[in-house]
């Protein structure tokens, strides 16, 4: 197993990072990572207490934290030093967190996507019971690619694709974040 120490990058604190590295060459880790210093919903307050400002309009991150970490960077010679930035978090940690969680929470009836979304059907009927009665009698729809919830009659993406034409419901695809509250982030109405 390698030991790696992972640290914010805190503006105005590269004597104290540079410490913690000359620690670390001594200490044989193996590797560092400079995070870059975000601001969030729960540390806001904090952030303003210790005069940190946005770096600018479209980011999280803390003006002048990747600017520390670079400095604190060059010249590294033996402790192998990476810098996360917050783009890159947002970009690829975020979404290789949703694709876990997606295939971790995925029913069987659900596609996962590339981003960590997850697709499924949603069928809206006055009774729900009897579309699945229909859906399984008449469509040979298996039940277990069924399931009745507070959203619908919540069916297999690619079965409801290729039925909904003939189906007397409204018939829609829902993209969902893999969340508790399976927050939605897009609806296509297929009838």
């Amino acid at each position: 197993m390698d030991v790696g120490i992972e640290v914010p990058a805190l503006p105005g604190h590269e004597d104290g990072l540079r410490s913690l590295l000359d620690f670390c060459d001594s200490a044989a880790i193996k590797f560092v990572n400079l995070n870059e210093l975000e601001f969030s919903e729960s540390n806001w307050h904090m952030m303003e207490d210790m005069k940190y400002g946005l770096l600018d309009e479209i980011s999280s991150a803390v003006g002048g934290s990747a600017v520390t970490a670079a400095a604190v960077m060059r010249g590294r010679r033996k402790t192998p030093v990476h810098f996360c930035s917050s783009a890159f978090k947002d970009g690829v940690q975020l979404r290789r967190r949703l694709i876990r969680r997606a295939e971790r929470v995925a029913e069987d009836y659900d596609l996962v996507t590339d981003d960590g979304t997850i697709l499924r059907g949603l069928l809206y009927a006055d009774d729900p019971g009897a579309a699945v009665e229909l859906m399984a009698d008449r469509y040979d729809v298996p039940k277990e690619l069924m399931r009745i919830s507070d959203f619908g009659l919540e069916i297999a993406s690619w079965i409801i694709e290729e039925l909904a034409s003939e189906l007397p419901y409204k018939c829609y695809i829902s993209e969902r974040y893999p969340t508790a509250d399976g927050l939605e982030v897009e609806r296509v109405p297929l009838n």
